[in-house]
């Protein structure tokens, strides 16, 4: 039953608005491209969640897609790709099949990571060099099988130096007796 009738706004009885269709399936219906705002002159679009306290909010005053805390970006028709922040963290997991490829396409440019210095601001910790074929890490100190290294490496376990397969180039440094062994 059609409680109102325009040729191309239909609204029936049971509160389906359907515009661009006769036939609404849903609330809102919409057949054919939908418009908020006109350009250069934005206005705020946002969509709720079924859970409380999370949406999806366009802010025109900032040009912002911003997501609430533990409100998720998933990507893939599986959800291969999430990304979020919990409220204390932030969350990038590729939890698909394949690779996750980290790719800088601009010749000579880096991929840098930078983390809080503890002194209000931030320092590049890995660098990942793009003009040439080598990483560092530019800043602390590098700690294998410690949390707390105090030297620029610091390694806590056996080590083996060697292409491991000429036996002659191999240096394993034994840490329960404490003897190096070459060869």
């Amino acid at each position: 039953e059609v409680a109102y009738f325009r040729e191309d706004v239909i609204i029936e009885a049971g509160n389906k608005l359907g515009i661009g269709t006769t036939s609404p399936v849903s609330s809102l219906d919409i057949r054919g491209t939908v418009q908020v705002g006109v350009d250069d002159t934005g206005h705020d679009v946002k969509f709720f969640g079924a859970t409380s306290g999370k949406y999806m909010l366009w802010d025109a005053s900032t040009d912002d897609l911003l997501l609430t805390d533990g409100a998720y970006a998933k990507y893939g028709t599986s959800s291969d790709l999430t990304i979020g922040h919990t409220g204390s963290g932030s969350i990038i997991d590729h939890g698909g099949t394949g690779n996750l490829v980290i790719r800088q396409s601009t010749a000579d440019s880096d991929i840098v990571f930078e983390s809080d210095n503890g002194s209000g601001g931030e320092t590049a910790y890995l660098t990942l060099d793009g003009s040439t074929t080598h990483s560092y890490f530019s800043a602390g100190n590098v700690g294998i099988g410690t949390t707390s290294p105090s030297n620029k490496l610091e390694v806590r376990g056996n080590v083996r130096v060697g292409d491991g397969v000429t036996a002659e180039q191999d240096i394993a440094y034994v840490s329960l007796n404490g003897n190096w062994q070459v060869g």
